[in-house]
């Protein structure tokens, strides 16, 4: 079974958070279980949870571990610039720059993703595409992205 819910693959990341603490502090290992499909129900959730637990923690090359068990067509907003930001971490700008082209591919228009890919458009030296992402969420209704002033 796959988690294909498009409005948000993380939104039940609290619970998957939970079950990710539980596992790595009681259980074993979380991503171990995640690359086997050892969880029950939603994989692609987990997955994503995953990422984002790991990613939290800093322990990068485990977020993109997980983030790589998750199928492209079941990425999200949220988790193409979750993938733009481990990218953009480790020093991957292409697949940082990939990752955020797909996330304004996504349809979706939600204003915290569309600021944080802002923000790593503006730290990738590309201010012109930081302000195209601000200007297209505040045409959908929200306010424009905060800008940093350097």
């Amino acid at each position: 079974m796959y988690y294909h819910d498009q409005n948000d693959v993380l939104q039940l990341y609290p619970y998957v958070k939970n079950t990710a603490t539980n596992h790595v502090h009681f259980e074993g290992n979380f991503l171990h279980d995640v690359a086997n499909d050892n969880l029950p129900g939603y994989p692609q959730l987990y997955a994503a949870g995953a990422a984002q637990y790991y990613y939290e923690l800093e322990r990068y090359r485990d977020a993109e571990q997980a983030l790589s068990r998750l199928r492209p067509a079941t990425r999200n907003l949220a988790v193409w610039v979750l993938a733009a930001t481990l990218n953009a971490a480790a020093g991957h700008r292409l697949q940082a720059l990939d990752a955020l082209q797909a996330a304004r591919r996504s349809g979706q228009y939600l204003w915290k993703p569309y600021c944080q890919a802002a923000a790593l458009y503006s730290a990738l030296g590309l201010p012109d595409d930081a302000a195209a992402i601000s200007a297209e969420i505040a045409s959908h209704g929200s306010s424009a992205c905060p800008t940093i002033d350097h």
